[in-house]
């Protein structure tokens, strides 16, 4: 009787402690938001991101003072458009053969920041700079 019970005992603490560490993930969605104006009329934002384009929204940025979360508020200003590409280089010298390296190259929306492209392969070096920064094209590396 005392083991039925000691277990009984044991399975009910369990219980009572796996519930109180899931009422903290229930009630940080139930905030009574309070939101008041950061920015009015200027802040920017990007919506609805595809790989054909955004769309972009204008207004204000408003923010709950008990929370923190941030929401924009469009002031009837959006507009649909597609990616403007820019592209970042980046390589990675850290092997020992400077004449062949791995690089990579991302090409991404100057406006949203979505990645449409990205490139990597081996390159070489010359005196100024990476071949594959210059466009030049590699030279074909024999082992």
């Amino acid at each position: 009787m005392k083991k039925l019970a000691k277990i009984f005992l044991c399975l009910t603490l369990a219980l009572m402690m796996s519930l109180s560490l899931m009422v903290p993930a229930f009630a940080a969605g139930t905030c009574n938001h309070s939101f008041k104006r950061v920015i009015v009329g200027t802040y920017v934002w990007y919506d609805n991101i595809t790989s054909m384009g955004h769309q972009w929204n204008k207004g204000d940025l408003l923010q709950c003072s008990k929370c923190g979360t941030k929401v924009g508020v469009a002031a009837n200003s959006t507009l649909s458009s597609g990616h403007h590409e820019r592209s970042e280089y980046s390589s990675d010298h850290s092997s020992s053969n400077p004449a062949k390296h791995m690089y990579v190259k991302i090409y991404r929306c100057k406006e949203c920041l979505y990645i449409t492209d990205r490139k990597s392969g081996f390159t070489g070096c010359t005196a100024s700079g990476c071949r594959e920064y210059q466009s030049i094209k590699p030279v074909p590396v024999t082992e």
